[in-house]
């Protein structure tokens, strides 16, 4: 018979957590902090979407799935808008040609319909050597291409 160690409750609460449960935290802090925009002022309101930017900004440096994968869920149209454009220099930088961009389907949004998805195509599009479509298997992941 093989001896066991015992697990102090110390040492489990200091095991890293899996991908889905910091997921599931980070989605819950956006949710908090949309919901305190219903009723802010528009000084504050601009301060959350400020934010929500950083927040997503800070999810993706850490729990990026793959090299130029951006999770943009949670984000409002204004903080996608900072967001890409932060990517889109990013990229011309280190001289990326291809990036993913993760918008959703809209399930989340009140009435179920993407609001940043068509939003970032319609603003990516209008740009000279950039070219943004949804991939064929996942139409809630935006391939962004610059020449």
């Amino acid at each position: 018979m093989t001896t066991r160690k015992c697990e102090f409750s110390a040492d489990i609460e200091n095991k890293p957590k899996t991908y889905y449960s910091h997921k599931n935290i980070h989605l819950r802090e956006l949710k908090a902090l949309h919901t305190m925009k219903i009723d802010a002022t528009s000084k504050f309101r601009q301060f959350l979407d400020e934010e929500i930017y950083r927040t997503v900004a800070k999810w993706n440096q850490k729990h990026q799935k793959h090299p130029f994968h951006f999770d943009f869920h949670g984000l409002t149209r204004k903080s996608a808008e900072w967001y890409i454009l932060d990517v889109l220099d990013m990229m011309k930088k280190n001289n990326i040609t291809e990036a993913r961009i993760e918008t959703g389907r809209g399930r989340h949004s009140w009435d179920n319909r993407p609001k940043i998805k068509p939003h970032l195509m319609e603003m990516l599009n209008k740009r000279s050597r950039c070219s943004v479509e949804p991939e064929k298997h996942n139409d809630g992941v935006l391939r962004l291409k610059i020449c």
